[in-house]
This record gives C-alpha cells, structure tokens and sequence, in this order.
C-alpha cells in the first residue's frame, strides 16, 4: 500500500472511530479542565487574533508538535536551542491535551507561538497548514497520523521525527501492520533517535539508515532547562510552612501511577518509625486523581493536603499533624519540586513496569529509587545500574528499606547522585545536536 491508499481506509474507518472514542475523550477533557480556550483550534477554526498572530509570517515558521506535558517539556527545550542557533526563526508549537497548551503558554515566553494542534481530519489538517505555511514539521517522540503526513506531502513540507524512541512491544505492534504503518514511516525525512538501540527498531521498521541519527536523549539536556529558583523559593517557603518549619527529610514520590500513592505511603510510613520527621509529598502523574489520591493516604492513616487548598503565599497553612502530607495537583511543577526533595521515587515503576522518566531528579542532584522495570527507560535503567548511580528494588517489599538506607548514610546518597550525573552527563547537549541534523531542512525557503 502507499500513503494515499492508507489515507483512504484510515479516513473511511475514522468517524465511527471518534464516534466510539469521543465519550472517553470529552470525560477526560472535563476532569482535566481548561478545555474550552481556544477549543474550535482543534478543528481548524481560528479567531482573528490567533489568524494574526499564526498567520502570514515573513519567514516560514518551523512547526513544532508536542502531545502533553511531557513531550512539551522536550519541545521547549528543543526551541531554545533552535532559537539560539537561529534566532530569526519563528516557531509554532502545538499541544495536544489541555494541560501541556497550558504549560507551553505559561513557559513559551518569546520563544514560538502556541495553540491546539488539530484533530487528524482532513479539513482541519488543511486548515492548519493553510494558516501556518511551515517549512518544516518536527514531530516529538511519537505522533504520527496519517492526514497529518498527507497534508504535509501535499504541500511539501518535511517531517521529521525528534527524540524518538520505540520500544520492543511498540515495534512488534509496528511490525504487525507493516503494509499499513510503513507507507507512513517512509515519509520522514529524519528519525532522531535517543538510543542505539532505538536506532535499530526503526531501521527495522523500514527507516532507511541515512534518515537515521542518535544525538541523545533531548531530555537530558540540562543547559536547556534552567533551574526556577523563584518557583523553588516560592514551594519552599510553602513546605516550610506546611510543616511548621519542622527539620527532617523530604520524600518525594514523583509522577505515580493508580496504586503507587498507597504502597509508597505505607513503605514511608515504616520509614517514619524510625525517622520521625520525615515529610511525605506525592506528585501524581495527572492532577485530576488528586480526591481519589487523598482518598488512599487518609486509608493508611495520614491527613493529605492538596497543593491547591494552599495560599500561593504560604499564609494560613493548616495545623500541624505528625500526619500532615502534600499533595502536589497543579502541573508543570515537577522540575522546581525535585530540587526540594532528599529523596525521589520514580512512579510507575513499582505496580508497572513502564516507568517514569528518572533524568530530572538526577539533574536536580538527589538520590533516586525505581521499582523492578522499567521499561520505557531501558537503556538508561541499565547504565544507572551498572554505574551505582541509582537503587533499583527487585521487589516492592525491599522498598522500606532502600528507603531507610538512603536517608541513614548521607554519603552513600551523595555517592549515588555523583555517580546518576556522571551517566546523564553523557548525553548532554543532545538538544544542539538535534538542531544541527536538521541544518540541511532548515536552509530550505
């Protein structure tokens, strides 16, 4: 098959297929909330002022697409240094859920101009690239669709591919559907790679090797992503008054999954016995599961705050408990809450075998702990391990006490930290590198 036959069957089966999706999609819209600014964006409607600002730009402007939070947080690293390199080249970035266009409006700064990247329907694909008239389309890690690609074959657009990876189970999912997935990995002109061995899954895929480069993990990329000490001083000032301005560490579970709130709590609880003035704060992966968070700490006996009940300047906290915990239901914060934590547990790699991505801890400068697997982070998980520069239980139950360790021996911590950078340092500048593979793209008109 070629990309127009694909086309042509993806597009017939795609209305029942919204249809049968769209009551999962809308519920989901609502509990995350901020759905309705800009809302008519994803269907290829824009307002006036967006046409003005989007719309008719001197110089073609790279097109940038992200789908949450996450892969924003990769694209803005990206667009700062694209901008460094090229200053006078305006970028448009995209966002798929309502809290990643949230997120980019709030960091973007002077950087690119945001808004909702369209449904892949053809007439709100044409719209956008109407409106926009790219030079280029970078897509991060993963949003392939095919009216996106036909659209930007029809109007000679390159796509290129950004801080991709593929996992083993992704790849043979791929493989599955060769005659259907192929004709659209064939039309990017660029995969970069995070891992060698990411390289060779989308060879196999089809990707010829001279569209393939491995500049890194753009995630890595310190430099790219400066340190918020407002924000920090802000959530210290914020902690400190939660707790009294009691001493004693503070355990951080970071982007947990449903059912890890609950084991880590309990595993924390054990470790208080012994350290008494430890503190307890939880940042779950989507902020909508805070109640429903709440609900599973109040069950192992400790009294949770949300972030949100709290005065952004640290008046009027509530009483002090030796229960007392936070929870963290505010997005895009994750970054500056490291940097407040002496211990971080990585979240859904101890009731799944996925994982979160361990970097930003590492950089912040704090011991990590991970479950099992991770999957996800494979090739990283394996270099942190051979280097000590992490602990990684072989089993939940061991939690408690990789936990108690940590805080008992400040210099085994302070050793696992040096040991976490000096891996993660082997990858930076992977944001520059990136850039420099799409010279070629870039010089075009």
């Amino acid at each position: 098959m070629n990309l127009r036959s694909v086309s042509l069957l993806y597009n017939i089966l795609l209305p029942p297929g919204m249809l049968l999706t769209a009551p999962a999609y809308l519920a989901k819209m609502f509990r995350r909330g901020n759905y309705g600014r800009d809302f008519f964006q994803r269907f290829g409607f824009y307002s006036d002022s967006a046409r003005a600002k989007l719309g008719g730009a001197p110089t073609r402007p790279v097109w940038v697409q992200a789908v949450s939070v996450g892969e924003v947080l990769v694209a803005l690293k990206f667009i700062q240094a694209l901008r460094r390199e090229h200053p006078a080249q305006p970028v448009v970035l995209s966002c798929t859920t309502s809290t990643a266009h949230e997120l980019a409006l709030a960091r973007c700064h002077d950087l690119c101009e945001v808004l909702y990247h369209p449904l892949d329907l053809p007439w709100a694909v044409a719209s956008a690239f109407n409106l926009l008239q790219p030079k280029l389309l970078v897509l991060v890690e993963a949003e392939i669709w095919p009216n996106l690609l036909n659209q930007a074959r029809h109007c000679g657009v390159p796509v290129v591919l950004i801080n991709a990876r593929l996992s083993p189970r992704s790849e043979r999912r791929y493989q599955s559907f060769a005659p259907l997935t192929r004709p659209l990995f064939e039309e990017l002109a660029q995969v970069q790679v995070q891992t060698p061995d990411d390289a060779a899954r989308w060879s196999r895929l089809g990707i010829p090797p001279e569209r393939i480069s491995c500049p890194g993990s753009i995630k890595y990329d310190q430099s790219a992503q400066p340190v918020p000490e407002a924000m920090i001083t802000s959530f210290r000032n914020l902690l400190n008054a939660l707790r009294g301005n009691a001493p004693g560490p503070v355990i951080l579970a970071g982007s947990t999954h449903p059912g890890e709130e609950r084991l880590i709590a309990e595993a924390f609880l054990k470790v208080r016995e012994q350290n008494p003035q430890a503190f307890f704060v939880v940042v779950p992966r989507h902020f909508e599961r805070a109640e429903t968070v709440r609900r599973d700490l109040n069950a192992c006996g400790l009294e949770p705050v949300l972030k949100t009940e709290l005065a952004d300047d640290a008046s009027n906290p509530p009483p002090t408990s030796a229960g007392r915990c936070l929870i963290v239901n505010t997005t895009g914060e994750l970054w500056a809450w490291y940097h407040l934590a002496d211990l971080v547990l990585i979240g859904k790699s101890f009731l799944s075998d996925e994982g979160q991505n361990p970097i930003e801890p590492i950089l912040a400068g704090k011991p990590v702990i991970a479950g099992p697997i991770l999957k996800n982070f494979a090739s990283l998980a394996e270099r942190l391990t051979a280097a000590g520069g992490w602990v990684q239980v072989a089993h939940n139950s061991e939690l408690p006490e990789a936990m108690a360790r940590l805080l008992e021996n400040p210099e085994r911590a302070a050793a696992i930290v040096t040991a976490g950078r000096s891996v993660v340092a082997q990858d930076q500048g992977a944001a520059a590198r990136t850039v420099t593979a799409l010279a070629p793209l870039l010089a075009g008109t």
